[in-house]
């Protein structure tokens, strides 16, 4: 079954949330919300750890490698907080490779 479909449930479209245009934070704060009503008999740190995989798999290719080369953390702020910063790292890369080539970054 499709995350398109209709009459899935709470926790499939949960595991079929990508990050697509929404920065990072966008993407974590919509993804946490999902997790909690799906979960919502679960203990926190369940929930949290289930987020915390769910966030890295629906990452941006670009940020989830990155992410996935540091130390393995446990809380999600902390796993956003550090995707957000290798989004700033990628997306500075980017333009000063745009630069240097003069071409127009889009």
């Amino acid at each position: 079954m499709g995350c398109l479909s209709t009459g899935v449930s709470e926790r499939d479209e949960l595991h079929c949330l990508i990050q697509g245009k929404d920065s990072v934070g966008e993407f974590a704060r919509k993804l946490l919300a999902k997790a909690k009503v799906a979960h919502q008999s679960h203990d926190k740190r369940i929930i949290s750890q289930l987020a915390i995989d769910v966030f890295i798999k629906g990452l941006r290719s670009d940020i989830r490698k990155a992410i996935r080369q540091l130390p393995k953390k446990d809380d999600y702020d902390e796993v956003v907080s550090s995707a957000e910063k290798e989004a700033r790292i990628l997306d500075q890369e980017r333009a000063e490779d745009c630069d240097a080539m003069g071409a127009p970054c889009q």
